[in-house]
């Protein structure tokens, strides 16, 4: 929670903004191919992982007008938010605040994605958590006492307690931000009646923390009342959102990745037997990204470079780049790897750097069939 969480919310909600532009382009068969992934998640799972791609098809849902696939998709991400909510309820404190932190990400997603009913479902969570972690801290902070083993927790519950009210002022739940706040000034009375009693340099020490605490927790407060849900959602759409639904409207494949991308794993096996829970995953991601999974070989035909960078879990990724694509010219300075161009991407062994790597997927664009061939 805390400057932290307001960070995290924000680049969460950036990446989840293009995620979920992108989803909006898929035909009707991949976005029902999306949520019965979803949902398969959402029953293997308890955490709230499947939660963002629900919202995100929800959203794209709605764009393309089919109300009943946003519908399905809400009732398993109310299921799915319910479920770990109950958990975070019985959970310790160090759970609970990590649940409360994905449930004001989810938050900034649904409201800047105008998912309406999954911000009413996060907003009954959020007021769930929020009274639980209260209780929890100031049962915490009881037992503090003065002493190098009992006061740096001490502190450190406080200063979750700070960032606790400041959560509720970024969720907009402002009827609970004063209690919360009276909580706080409680505690942090009580431990300066404690620092009180302490000697010398040791009680110097103690009334630094606390008021180092106090200065910043009204930081965190004011800050975000500042970057709340509604203004940085707002904020957001001004910039971003209506950019996008501007060039939908206009082409309805500027959104899609026009790039073609050859993933390739060293099999510790030798026989590519066990990555097929890898490419599965793969295969995923590429639907999600409005391209299409594929057995052939990305193609060679009008190709300007090919970007060779690394992937997750000791992969890497072979980004066929072509001419006048839109990322002609931004992996030019973003690819996270080297350069290369048409000949040496041109040989029939995708050229990983690694020669014992072999390709489990290309992810083509799904406009038309060029980003695919049968050179393998």
């Amino acid at each position: 929670m805390g400057a932290y969480l307001l960070r995290l919310s924000l680049v969460v909600v950036a990446v989840a903004l293009i995620g979920a532009a992108r989803t909006g382009a898929q035909p009707l068969q991949d976005l029902r191919a999306s949520l019965e992934s979803a949902k398969q998640q959402a029953q293997k799972a308890e955490g709230l992982d499947a939660a963002y791609e629900l919202v995100g098809i929800a959203e794209a849902a709605d764009r393309q007008k089919r109300s009943e696939i946003a519908t399905e998709a809400i009732g398993v991400f109310v299921g799915v938010t319910e479920r770990a909510t109950q958990a975070a309820l019985q959970a310790p404190i160090a759970d609970a605040q990590n649940t409360l932190d994905q449930l004001v990400d989810l938050s900034f997603f649904a409201r800047t994605s105008n998912v309406a009913a999954a911000d009413g479902v996060l907003q009954k969570s959020l007021r769930a958590l929020f009274p639980k972690l209260m209780a929890d801290l100031r049962r915490a902070l009881a037992t503090a006492g003065p002493g190098p083993e009992q006061w740096p927790e001490a502190v450190s519950n406080l200063s979750i307690l700070g960032e606790l009210q400041a959560a509720t002022a970024l969720t907009m739940l402002d009827d609970l931000t004063p209690g919360i706040g009276q909580a706080f000034d409680d505690e942090a009375k009580r431990l300066n009646a404690i620092a009180a009693q302490a000697a010398g340099a040791e009680r110097e020490t103690y009334l630094s923390d606390l008021d180092a605490a106090r200065k910043t927790r009204d930081e965190q407060l004011a800050d975000a009342k500042t970057n709340n849900l509604s203004s940085v959602a707002a904020n957001l759409n001004k910039s971003g959102r209506g950019e996008m639904d501007q060039q939908a409207s206009s082409d309805a494949d500027a959104d899609i990745n026009a790039s073609c991308t050859e993933t390739g794993a060293v099999d510790p096996d030798g026989g590519m037997g066990n990555m097929q829970d890898v490419a599965t995953r793969l295969e995923e991601e590429c639907v999600l990204s409005g391209r299409a999974p594929t057995e052939s070989r990305c193609t060679m035909t009008n190709i300007s470079y090919l970007c060779r960078q690394p992937g997750n879990d000791g992969m890497e990724e072979l980004i066929y780049i072509y001419r006048g694509s839109p990322e002609e010219k931004s992996y030019r300075n973003g690819c996270k790897g080297d350069i290369l161009g048409p000949a040496q991407a041109a040989g029939r062994t995708p050229p990983f750097s690694n020669a014992a790597m072999r390709r489990l997927i290309s992810c083509a664009p799904v406009a038309s069939d060029a980003g695919a061939s049968s050179r393998e």
